[in-house]
């Protein structure tokens, strides 16, 4: 197949989106839909390959293969190696081993059921992951194992012509499956090949269906693709389902500027898309862990530094380009290192994949951690059922179910029936082992009702995905909190309010919490905890780890200007209720939003948003010294302790 200008120019396309979004994701908020472009590209491109050589009889499998293999093994190895070996110097080592599995994954070419495990792709932990982006080369390996095997097969029972109908016919069912499960199981909506499938074969049937076009008609068909793909860019943003019907648009954009046809474009064979193309897959690999690693130092949000983070994507692209991926034009200095390495750098693949193997079986090599270190970031964890507490977290326990179960659970006395309950989400969950104590200082039970995403309020909206069964038990929850808190002396309500504000429902919030003032003698409604733009707890413990010095002030908490408008928005709205009580920040957390440990200075902060365990314990403490405690929060509970009404 001769050489496509406009393809290549789409490349180009394809990775400014991706690129843009990942620095800059407020400028192209749908950037992400450039992966479902070159989706769409590598079905047509191989099945043009795969066509012409079964026409020709000349199709070899294992050739194809091959192939494939040169093409995109040799710079992904590289990358895997040059970050494994930077993650021993500079990485903590439980990161370290996170590291490991994923290049493991990665160079296996499953990385997307790597990932589907752990979190969803926009989720924030996402930020944390070197090689998240390596989802993508997966899906188009499995693509290229298992496409060619069955054209093959089905090439055997029927001609060429008929096979057209097959492919479109398995389009059309991959394309209901996708939008049927991105509205049930999003993540394996978004990770799997059986969901992304039909972008690479409608590319395909781009190929076996050509239109004729007159020049005029090339122009507005070019024009109208590279619209829908622009319009999928700007219009689109995470909060979309995706893939579902909304990965149409970029697709069939896609779609039309590949049938134009157009290889003497403006748009897409001007010389700077033509370089950007060439370039695009080492770019695409490179830019990634430079996104990563601006969030790990905290430097995710300075315009300066990801500007800087985009141009050093490309200038190490293109040295993968142009050392890497055209290695057959730059000759190795000497016969040994052409043993070593190989012709297609197999030898390092292999390297690199034992690397990983070694690092994952040593955990990362965790018996670096010295039992110092360890007695100081023992409770650096999230309370959970399983470390003593009622959090009902099925992001971190596979096993959890939804169940009526979860909405008994108590702390402080517990040898006493609760009169003060605790509901929300996980930022009420990061707040048990402060009632755990204070429930224990004053004799009172406290029933902890708190899963992920299930922000307190009556409705139905959820921060989480409507298919994760956090969100059938949130409704059990709501349930709960509506047939039984007239039970209640004192009900304690906790959230990240800042996703009410963001989603738009923050007065169902403010109608709870007024509903609920109504029915109990007393409510009460905890802040959100300072918000950073990076995980804080792993920088301290990498500090710790490489003895250097931890200022958590450098790290910019730009995110957290929206929690303090959502909560100061609440407490407006409640100025009324005379029964409400809305404890601030300053009166839980020191000014710094740090404590001392051991002679180390720690913060509060478990992932940049909740805090731990540990931390709460110390809020905890100091709470029970402070004035609003002592006229305010104490009477209340030993009121209740007592039988009486706060």
């Amino acid at each position: 197949m001769n050489f496509r200008t406009d393809i290549n120019g789409l490349r180009a396309i394809a990775l400014l989106g991706v690129v843009l979004f990942h620095f800059l994701g407020a400028v192209l908020p749908g950037g992400f839909s450039g992966v479902d472009v070159f989706f769409v590209i590598s079905g047509f491109l191989m099945t043009s390959i795969i066509f012409r050589g079964m026409e020709a009889q000349t199709f070899k499998i294992s050739a194809f293969y091959l192939a494939r293999a040169k093409r995109i093994v040799p710079a992904l190895a590289v990358l895997c190696g040059v970050l494994v070996v930077l993650g021993w110097f500079f990485l903590h080592p439980t990161d370290f081993g996170t590291l490991g599995k994923h290049a493991l994954g990665s160079l296996s070419f499953s990385s997307n059921v790597v990932y589907l495990k752990e979190s969803g792709y926009f989720d924030e932990a996402s930020k944390e992951k070197w090689l998240l982006h390596t989802w993508s080369l997966s899906v188009e390996w499995q693509f290229y194992v298992l496409y060619p095997i069955a054209l093959v097969i089905l090439r055997r029972f029927m001609r060429l012509q008929p096979l057209r109908y097959v492919l479109a016919a398995g389009a059309v069912a991959s394309f209901a499956l996708c939008v049927y499960a991105t509205g049930r199981w999003p993540s394996s909506a978004f990770y799997l090949l059986p969901t992304r499938a039909w972008e690479m074969l409608v590319g395909g049937l781009a190929f076996l269906y050509p239109i004729q076009l007159t020049s005029t008609a090339k122009k507005w068909t070019e024009a109208l693709g590279v619209g829908a793909i622009l319009v999928a860019y700007v219009a689109f943003s995470e909060a979309v389902a995706w893939p579902g019907y909304a990965a149409a648009l970029p697709v069939l954009g896609t779609v039309l500027v590949i049938v134009a046809s157009r290889e003497d474009s403006r748009i897409t064979g001007n010389g700077v898309f033509q370089w950007f193309g060439a370039v695009s897959y080492s770019v695409y690999l490179w830019h990634w862990p430079l996104v990563v690693w601006l969030n790990y130092a905290g430097k995710g949000t300075d315009l300066v530094w990801m500007a800087a983070g985009m141009l050093l994507s490309v200038g190490l692209g293109a040295l993968s380009y142009y050392i890497v991926e055209n290695r057959k034009r730059w000759m190795l200095p000497s016969s040994f290192w052409t043993r070593v390495l190989g012709p297609n750098l197999g030898g390092l693949f292999v390297v690199a994949a034992i690397a990983c193997a070694v690092i994952v079986y040593q955990n990362g090599f965790e018996s670096r951690l010295s039992p110092q270190y360890l007695s100081v970031t023992g409770q650096q964890v999230m309370p959970r059922r399983d470390n003593g507490y009622c959090f009902y977290d099925f992001n971190n326990d596979t096993r959890l179910v939804p169940s009526k179960d979860a909405i008994v659970c108590t702390l402080g006395d517990r040898s006493k029936r609760p009169k003060v309950l605790l509901f929300g989400d996980s930022f009420a969950g990061h707040f048990e082992p402060f009632w755990d104590e204070l429930g224990k200082a004053n004799a009172v039970a406290i029933n902890a009702v708190t899963t992920n995403w299930c922000i307190p309020i009556a409705g139905t909206a959820f921060d989480g995905p409507p298919s994760h069964p956090a969100y059938e038990q949130c409704m059990l929850n709501r349930r709960m909190l509506a047939a039984e808190v007239a039970n209640y002396d004192l009900v304690v309500f906790a959230g990240q309010w800042s996703n009410g504000l963001k989603a738009g429902y923050l007065n169902e919030v403010m109608q709870t919490v007024r509903q609920t003032a109504g029915m109990v003698p007393s409510v009460m409604v905890m802040p959100a905890p300072t918000r950073y733009d990076t995980n804080v707890l792993k920088r301290f413990q990498r500090s710790l780890f490489y003895q250097t010095p931890f200022d958590l002030g450098q790290y910019a908490k730009g995110g957290d200007k929206q929690e303090e408008e959502a909560y100061a928005s609440l407490r407006e709205d409640a100025k009324d209720l005379s029964n409400v009580l809305f404890l601030e920040r300053e009166q839980l957390f020191a000014p710094s939003d740090t404590y001392a440990k051991s002679g180390h200075t720690l913060p509060y902060s478990l992932d940049g948003m909740h805090i731990t365990l540990e931390g709460a314990l110390v809020v905890a403490d100091a709470f029970q010294k402070a004035r609003i405690y002592q006229q305010v929060v104490q009477p209340k509970l030993a009121l209740i302790a007592h039988g009486g009404k706060p």
